[in-house]
């Protein structure tokens, strides 16, 4: 990599052109969605193509310099095709021991909307033994032959007060461990008036895996009657599976999180109420969660958005019980407005010395004229001024304008960090960029 002595929060020239990456990339129609570091420092970019194109989904492999690998499919891009037409919406990739990944999404094929998970080798091929073997190297489930009646929900469908999946990595999450993967989602039950979340465990080979709560999946409850729900993340503590999601309850919007044992069962010791939830509310303000993720010493970092007059984004730290974490901004969720047009932020990544990387979407209230944002926090929750000499840093710059929207980031320890998104230019074309940031 090339050694710069830039400060941490500038754009970092030494990858692509300039410190980008732009997509649509030559000979391809697919663009930008989740972006991943490889235990090689390569990077990992899934492309999203047009609906029913003949490719599902597109995989590019970037070197660290930020030229494509010219070893990986072709020229550094491999088109995906299945066994039947479909189009994936990738949302999470997860690295494999044994060097490949499993990319976690949802598929629009000719019945309707499906979560999906494809599991692909080293070199990109998708792997035989994985999935149906209608479906070679994908599994496809269907919530209907889960929960009779059950609907996916996509974010057009769904009510924007309980899933916002706008630009970030949508409503549908998904984690490993021992072999297992978990998916969590949200979906609509015929006959009932409220959407639900999904928590759904599959086995090593991609079926459904009935020691998980007797039937492979459970439905989020939470207490007090507050059962419109949806799943924005999952996330393994140790022997202990948390999900994170939000709830509405009458005109009250606010975020949750769940601890569950191994076998699917609410884990009681978690939480100060000893009921295996922890509801994150703010007075009258509406709290969303986003995403969040587990620390080494496996306290739990939350992060999403508040709306009152303004947007703001929201970190919680909870200690590893469910508890505040009093050390961090004296015990409360802390709330940043950087800018006056909003801030919503999607996900939070952590530093050797416990710095808090976190990342989302700002501008407009998120409606026209967005843009990327990411901040750098001390662990006490205040902004580190080392960062982008403020603590934060937007691209595009205010006066560059367009309408930019967040897709993913992924950070490499104390070095770098890279951010996806794409953007709205006139005329409604689409395109997409990888950037990378010093930290």
């Amino acid at each position: 990599m090339t050694q710069t002595t830039r400060a941490p929060g500038t754009i970092d020239p030494g990858f692509g052109q300039r410190g980008f990456a732009f997509f649509p990339l030559p000979g391809s129609e697919g663009l930008n969605r989740t972006v991943t570091i490889l235990p090689d420092k390569r990077v990992l970019v899934t492309l999203v193509y047009p609906p029913f194109d003949d490719v599902a989904l597109g995989l590019a492999v970037f070197k660290e310099d930020g030229s494509l690998d010219p070893v990986f499919g072709s020229g550094g891009i491999k088109d995906i095709s299945f066994s039947q037409p479909l189009t994936f919406y990738p949302n999470a990739v997860l690295l494999l021991t044994s060097g490949g990944w499993l990319i976690a999404g949802t598929a629009s094929t000719e019945k309707g909307l499906s979560l999906a998970v494809a599991k692909f080798q080293a070199d990109g091929s998708l792997d035989p033994t994985y999935g149906a073997a209608s479906t070679p190297g994908l599994t496809l489930i269907d919530v209907d032959d889960l929960v009779k009646g059950a609907t996916l929900l996509s974010s057009d469908q769904a009510p924007t007060d309980i899933m916002d999946n706008d630009g970030g990595n949508g409503a549908i999450s998904a984690t490993q461990q021992d072999g297992k993967i978990v998916i969590g989602s949200v979906v609509s039950v015929e006959g009932t008036p409220f959407p639900r979340g999904i928590v759904i465990q599959l086995d090593s080979t991609g079926n459904l895996d009935i020691t998980f709560n007797c039937k492979g999946y459970l439905l989020v409850n939470l207490p007090d009657g507050l059962d419109w729900t949806n799943v924005m993340a999952v996330r393994f503590q140790d022997d202990y599976l948390v999900v994170c999601g939000n709830y509405r309850k009458d005109l009250k919007l606010g975020g949750y999180f769940n601890r569950y044992d191994r076998l699917g069962n609410l884990d009681r010791s978690f939480g100060e109420r000893n009921n295996g939830t922890v509801l994150i509310s703010l007075d009258d303000r509406l709290v969303r969660l986003s995403s969040f993720t587990v620390k080494s010493d496996n306290s739990l970092i939350g992060a999403g958005y508040v709306m009152d007059n303004q947007i703001g984004g929201l970190v919680v730290h909870l200690t590893p019980k469910g508890s505040y974490n009093l050390l961090f901004n004296g015990g409360t969720p802390l709330v940043s407005k950087f800018l006056d047009s909003g801030v919503l932020w999607r996900t939070s990544m952590v530093q050797s010395d416990s710095n808090l990387i976190i990342a989302g979407q700002g501008g407009e209230d998120l409606g026209e004229l967005r843009s990327s944002i990411t901040a750098r926090l001390l662990p006490n929750g205040d902004v580190d001024l080392k960062y982008a000499d403020k603590g934060w840093v937007e691209y595009p710059s205010p006066d560059v304008g367009g309408n930019h929207t967040f897709r993913d980031a992924a950070l490499k320890s104390d070095d770098y960090m890279y951010v996806s998104e794409t953007q709205m230019e006139g005329g409604g074309t689409t395109r997409g960029s990888v950037f990378r940031y010093l930290v």
